[in-house]
């Protein structure tokens, strides 16, 4: 999941060096496409910034415990419960929204979500039909 959400970042990454490029700046139709991407990647990779963010804290805080200074390992105990909270807190809301790749929004859900796409090439044009079993937040 996190591999994904790393590759997800990457293309953010992307698009936002592209749209300093002077020749995409001058080219509208070109600029708003990647700014729509950019707004829409933005939404997934904000989240998984603040999660990655919070992981780290929390190994550092579980070496600082283990460390030889003893005020960091008193900082280290003080900070680690706040820390675990938090991290608790970003993982359910990361199981209670769903960001669905197909209709590009994010859902909440109870149980399990279920797509079927069914993908119907006429003239190279593909079409999705999507059945959606969740909730719209």
């Amino acid at each position: 999941m996190l591999d994904k959400l790393e590759a997800i970042k990457a293309r953010f990454d992307q698009v936002g060096i592209a749209l300093t490029n002077p020749e995409i700046i001058n080219d509208q139709k070109q600029f708003g496409t990647y700014s729509k991407e950019y707004r829409s990647l933005e939404k997934i990779v904000q989240p998984y910034e603040a999660y990655v963010r919070v992981l780290a804290d929390h190994a550092f805080a579980k070496e600082s415990q283990n460390s030889s200074d003893e005020e960091m390992r008193e900082l280290a105990k003080m900070e680690l419960p706040d820390i675990e909270i938090k991290k608790e807190q970003l993982e359910a809301a990361r199981v209670a929204k769903v960001y669905c790749i197909f209709c590009n929004r994010f859902y909440s859900h109870s149980g399990l979500l279920s797509h079927s796409r069914s993908d119907v090439h006429k003239n190279n044009v593909k079409s999705y039909t999507l059945n959606h079993e969740h909730k719209n937040i």
